[in-house]
């Protein structure tokens, strides 16, 4: 059984989704930016405060709300910022035609804040050969400035760096400090859920390894990549697995092993989902 962490991905895959992009992005009602293989004004400072359509990007809104993206004093390093807001419901795209890029894996940077209650927020790679990655901005309390990073894989030279809101009157969007550029994220997750280890065990299980080696289970899967382990706690389980001493010593041994803990805390004595609460 399979986790991930965090999955923000939205999967779509078409060969013609680059060629597509291009057409429709010829088709916006906004002067395009000149296409550059990096990032052009990524901390937007190229410009005065209460530039519409800061140097380098190009802004777009289906009802004409272009005002609604702007730059403003006050980065998360530097002078300035861009801003998403209007005093009127809005929705606005400030984004980045990148071209000229060698095929594979990129990284999108960006630091953000928000007020939180939109439709929708979030930065985006897209029109990229490859399913498009969309990651959403939380709100973030006290104007703290956040740092969000998606990566995506790029085929046939081409990709979008899409910011996106779409609000209500008075709902604000911050971005600053953006970098795109060769490589993934770094952050390899394959784990799976050795709640039930323990008891399996302790009514005799053994496991062996796909060659038939035997082995302990925990050091089986370590061998065959496995870097996250999670592990369910209860409150009082009935058959006295899963509480509190039993996680631990689960914990201690994955730890052992190299392995990375998930602890999956259910407020129960039994299976916490819809069906059964």
């Amino acid at each position: 059984m399979h986790f991930a962490l965090r999955s923000r991905h939205i999967p779509l895959r078409a060969a013609a989704v680059s060629a597509l992009g291009a057409l429709l992005l010829t088709a916006l009602p906004a002067t395009q930016a000149h296409a550059a293989t990096t990032l052009t004004n990524p901390g937007f400072e190229a410009d005065a405060t209460g530039t519409a359509t800061p140097s380098g990007w190009s802004t777009y809104s289906e009802a004409g709300q272009n005002a609604a993206s702007f730059t403003e004093s006050g980065g998360a390093s530097g002078s300035r910022r861009l801003s998403h807001w209007s005093a009127s419901a809005y929705k606005v795209e400030t984004y980045q035609f990148l071209s000229g890029l060698a095929d594979g894996t990129y990284t999108l940077s960006a630091k953000v804040r928000s007020s939180g209650g939109q439709n929708s927020a979030y930065i985006a790679l897209r029109n990229c050969g490859s399913a498009e990655q969309r990651t959403d901005l939380p709100p973030t309390p006290n104007g703290q400035w956040i740092r969000l990073v998606t990566s995506i894989r790029v085929s046939g030279g081409n990709c979008t760096v899409s910011l996106n809101s779409d609000a209500h009157a008075g709902e604000w969007a911050n971005f600053d400090d953006l970098t795109f550029a060769p490589g993934s994220t770094g952050l390899a997750i394959k784990g799976g859920d050795l709640s039930t280890l323990p008891k399996n065990e302790a009514f005799g299980a053994t496991y062996q390894s796909a060659s038939g080696a035997s082995g302990n289970a925990l050091g089986l899967l370590r061998g065959a990549g496995m870097n996250y382990v999670r592990l369910k706690v209860w409150v009082n389980p009935a058959d006295g697995y899963n509480n509190k001493a039993r996680v631990l010593a689960m914990a201690k041994r994955a730890k052992a092993e190299g392995m990375k803990i998930l602890i999956d805390f259910h407020y129960s004595d039994r299976w916490a989902d819809p069906g059964q609460q």
